[in-house]
């Protein structure tokens, strides 16, 4: 009887780790350090800020520059110290971008002095909107570790992008970036957009369609984001719902699939009903022909993945192998998710495979659970793996990983294995 990741609607929804107000902190843009403004910054953008020409006041940024070390000094926590933070902001209104850049300059932001490090933050975020070309390059040389500079710049980019988007994006798509940032493009476009979706949605997915594919390229992707905003509003049904409909109207199966993934692992608990219908929808649309044949066992198996991660493993797994039973070729999603499922329930992996009936997806299967019992040393549990393999081409690797393994850990016990094995199983006689 052929049934789905559904077929068992009464399946409790076991438990699954998350946290929700962590979502709900980030969503509000609460980890950035200046206020966010509530313009909304759809529309034409602004174009990019241009350095003011203002002469240099040598002393004004002298006594500014005392002043802001002592109250940096005198702070238990400059993020957290408003009446502190208060006189900072004070001291930088009114500067010029060339007296940022004088002040930049004189507070080194040491990773081991957090209020120097929000001090030269601050001060980097009033510079950025004046003359974005220098203060980001200066503070992506500001640090002698390169990971560090791309953490300033990154920083900065981030909060100037909360405060004013439209002037922050229309910056970044001006036709060059200063060569020294040129690499960091889709980083900042990842910073900036991260909380700009529940604000402007508009911009925020025009912005994410310029973003490469996970498949093109390394670093940030517009799937990376589409993930972060699946788990930040996983649990905000119209805002889910927008994201659903976007992320299927790209054009890019990966985009969905992705999205997919970070809303189950992110769904909550007190809502196992939702979720149940979301499943039924998702089977649905994975059943349709929505999704090209070529992408279809990538984005299937990232789905049943993330099922599988929530705990409705066996209906998952039983649509799957209705699927792909005759597929020797398994993704690396359903991969990845057989040996955390191994790792976590072996009796119940063991079970399943058990029960099912030969198969070159079975065997496919089997061959991926093979590394997670070799490497929480359950060799006999292996070896039971092995036995389920007909496909010689699988099983000869798996053989020789285990005789190898065992005979280190239990010389006699790999031996008596070995003395089972078939002729054509390999292994030392």
């Amino acid at each position: 009887m052929r049934s789905g990741i559904l077929g068992l609607a009464g399946i409790a929804l076991l438990g699954f780790g998350g946290n929700w107000a962590g979502h709900r902190v980030a969503r509000a843009g609460l980890f950035h350090g200046s206020a966010i403004g509530t313009k909304s910054s759809s529309g034409d953008a602004a174009p990019p800020p241009q350095p003011s020409s203002a002469p240099l006041r040598q002393d004004q940024v002298a006594t500014a520059l005392k002043r802001l070390r002592a109250l940096a000094a005198a702070s238990p926590n400059l993020a957290m110290d408003f009446d502190a933070a208060a006189q900072v902001d004070s001291l930088i209104a009114g500067l010029s971008a060339a007296e940022l850049a004088a002040l930049y300059a004189g507070i080194d932001p040491s990773f081991y002095n957090y209020n120097l490090r929000i001090l030269s933050q601050k001060i980097g975020l009033a510079w950025v909107a004046k003359d974005p070309d220098a203060a980001l390059a200066a503070a992506f040389s500001k640090s002698t570790g390169k990971w560090q500079g791309r953490y300033l710049a990154l920083t900065i980019y981030g909060q100037w992008s909360q405060n004013e988007p439209a002037a922050a994006l229309a910056w970044l798509n001006a036709a060059e970036l200063p060569p020294s940032l040129a690499g960091l493009k889709e980083d900042f476009r990842s910073a900036a957009l991260t909380n700009l979706a529940g604000r402007d949605f508009e911009l925020a997915t025009a912005e994410l369609l310029k973003m490469q594919s996970r498949a093109t390229g390394d670093g940030p992707s517009a799937q990376g984001v589409l993930s972060q905003w699946g788990y930040m509003y996983a649990d905000d049904p119209p805002m889910r719902d927008q994201l659903i409909e976007f992320a299927k109207s790209t054009g890019r199966p990966e985009d969905y699939a992705d999205l997919n993934s970070s809303l189950l692992h992110s769904w909550s608990q007190e809502d196992s009903l939702g979720m149940l219908t979301y499943l039924q929808d998702l089977r649905g649309y994975l059943e349709s022909d929505a999704v090209p044949a070529a992408s279809r066992p990538a984005v299937d198996a990232t789905a049943v993945s993330a099922a599988i991660s929530r705990e409705y493993t066996g209906p998952a797994l039983e649509w799957w192998m209705e699927r792909y039973g005759q597929s020797p070729d398994t993704p690396e999603p359903m991969r990845e998710a057989i040996s955390r499922w191994v790792q976590k329930y072996p009796d119940a992996a063991r079970q399943w495979f058990d029960q099912q009936p030969e198969s070159p997806q079975r065997d496919a299967l089997n061959a991926a659970a093979i590394p997670a019992f070799l490497s929480q040393g359950k060799f006999s549990e292996a070896a039971h793996s092995i036995a389920g393999i007909r496909d010689p081409a699988l099983r000869q690797p798996a053989v020789e990983r285990l005789e190898i393994l065992w005979k280190i850990q239990d010389p006699a016990a790999a031996a008596a294995w070995q003395a089972t094995l078939p002729n054509d199983a390999g292994g030392e006689k």
